[in-house]
């Protein structure tokens, strides 16, 4: 290593001490996070949440289970764009 090397590297590191005293570690601090109820609260808020959530209650409430309806998405998806049968 050469003497214009050193200097740069002695340099580099004046300049990350002078930024570690300044702004100090590079350091994440973890947050709490909120409790379930209020986030749910603050997505119904939003209307297509919410239409979303309302939907998949009713679906739910009248049973119609997700399995007849992949079985029939692929007869739904290999008819023809003009076949109505």
């Amino acid at each position: 290593m050469n003497s214009a090397q050193r200097a740069l590297k002695a340099a580099r590191h004046e300049e990350a001490a002078g930024h570690l005293t300044r702004y100090g570690p590079d350091a994440v601090i973890a947050e709490h996070a909120a409790p379930l109820s209020p986030r749910v609260v603050a997505q119904l808020r939003d209307l297509l949440n919410f239409l979303l959530f309302a939907a998949t209650g009713l679906n739910l409430a009248i049973g119609e289970p997700c399995r007849d309806l992949a079985r029939h998405r692929g007869k739904y998806l290999r008819r023809g764009a003009g076949d109505q049968s």
